[in-house]
């Protein structure tokens, strides 16, 4: 059973509930609308439209299907238009634009953001550098920044900004039908209900876990809602929520942006019932892996905190229990992970001195190549001094062994390639390759060395 189809049921046999269907009826077509104006501002974003609120309810519908026949009548209707409203707060007025262009806060925003790390300070900063110019395509340019620089601004308030919209849906001129017929309490539990997602999980137990409805029988349940809204939010996972046409037309975007479409276009296998979670991914770089695990520890970290909490949450004991996460499972094609992350060097802070006393600083401007071809020619002799001595085949005789030993080297070669070819820009890159056969790097060796300075595993093992 669908939960719209679980309301619209009840809503014929009750006259109180007939009162909460009309006005979801009017609520989803006006929110269809005002929701379609967020990719006007989020081009670069996944699709925040009434597909994705829609994508949240089947979601939901598939992990709480044995319950659906449970909900009560305020509880549906909670849950459908918290589900529409939750991302109203990324619906932007011209005139809520103007006011944060000439709000003088907004200007030490953007002085803050051209000096950081992130992505977005070239943006502040062309936006900050050539806002005085009259230059018809750098003014596109600036269009451009100020898109990302806004949508990252807004973004982070949307969660709260939606809440409020519930309250006084004119703001964003959403002409939402308000009677006293509905308690405007109920209204107020959409409300916080839609705040709730954009928050720690703690915060689901700062609602009401019960309240009444519209009549004697019917109880509202804010704090199950909330619930069940952070969980569909975010299973909407699957591929497709990015609009092409939408990204040709802001041009290039944020590597973040590229990364979640990745991050979304990744998925290889996903089930969701009520009983198992599977989702399996295999990325094609790591920036989008980076972000598709931190998305699937999202997941793993909200059901385990809800169903540790899980008898405060849920209405009544003998609903069932949030599904198990069987599989989540992300791979980077042709590329290594360590430990489910991405490899990420880290300095031994206790032994870094004595890899720092004594080093030089090269003047010159290529030392990698030196560096490299020395590599090489290391492992190289490894691997033929290692095959001498596995194969007993040497003699104890300085002179003999040494001669032997450089003869050995001969079929071990290195290649050296070197290849100029053009980008699409028409910028000319190098490609130089060294190939060689010798000595290589297992998982354990390449985890040993993200951690400069420690021992090795095994020597470790050995030791204790």
């Amino acid at each position: 059973m669908r939960i719209e189809q679980r309301l619209k049921q009840l809503a014929e046999g009750n006259p109180n509930y007939s009162l909460l269907w009309a006005q979801w009826e009017f609520d989803k077509k006006l929110l269809s609308r005002a929701l379609n104006t967020v990719s006007r501002d989020f081009p670069h974003y996944s699709l925040h439209d009434a597909s994705h609120s829609s994508t949240i309810i089947t979601q939901i519908e598939k992990v709480i299907s044995p319950n659906i026949y449970k909900l009560t009548a305020t509880d549906c209707w909670l849950l459908l238009e918290s589900c529409y409203w939750h991302d109203a707060g990324m619906v932007i007025t011209n005139e809520e634009k103007k006011e944060l262009l000439r709000d003088p806060s907004f200007h030490f925003y953007l002085e803050e953001l051209s000096q950081n790390e992130s992505e977005l300070s070239k943006h502040a900063k062309e936006i900050l550098q050539r806002k005085n110019e009259n230059d018809i395509i750098k003014a596109l340019s600036i269009s451009n920044s100020l898109t990302f620089v806004l949508a990252d601004y807004f973004r982070k308030l949307h969660a709260d900004r939606s809440g409020h919209f519930v309250k006084e849906p004119s703001k964003i001129n959403v002409f939402s039908p308000r009677t006293s017929l509905i308690p405007q309490r109920l209204f107020n539990f959409v409300a916080q209900i839609v705040q709730c997602h954009g928050r720690n999980p703690d915060a689901i137990l700062e609602l009401a876990k019960y309240n009444d409805g519209m009549d004697a029988e019917d109880y509202a349940h804010p704090r199950y809602i909330a619930a069940l809204l952070r969980i569909g939010d975010l299973l909407d996972i699957d591929d497709g929520r990015f609009c092409p046409t939408l990204l040709a037309n802001i041009g290039n975007v944020p590597v973040s942006s590229k990364n979640h479409q990745e991050k979304h276009a990744s998925i290889k296998h996903l089930f969701i019932n009520s009983e198992v979670i599977e989702i399996k991914a295999e990325c094609e770089q790591y920036g989008a892996y980076h972000a598709q695990q931190g998305w699937f520890n999202y997941i793993q970290n909200e059901f385990d905190y809800q169903k540790r909490v899980w008898n405060e949450i849920v209405p009544d004991s003998d609903f069932r229990a949030l599904p198990t996460i069987g599989i989540l499972e992300c791979r980077i094609k042709d590329y290594i992970a360590i430990d489910g992350k991405v490899p990420k060097i880290t300095l031994n802070p206790k032994r870094v001195y004595e890899y720092i006393t004594g080093s030089q600083i090269y003047s010159e401007k290529y030392p990698f190549v030196r560096e490299l071809l020395q590599n090489s020619i290391d492992a190289t002799y490894y691997k033929v001094w290692d095959e001498l001595i596995s194969n007993s085949s040497l003699s104890h005789d300085d002179v003999k062994d040494r001669e032997f030993f450089i003869n050995e080297l001969e079929k071990y070669k290195i290649e050296l390639l070197i290849e100029e070819y053009d980008s699409e820009e028409g910028v000319k890159f190098n490609s130089f390759i060294i190939k060689d056969f010798a000595l290589g790097m297992d998982i354990n060796d390449i985890r040993k060395i993200l951690v400069v300075g420690s021992e090795s595993v095994e020597l470790i093992k050995k030791l204790n």
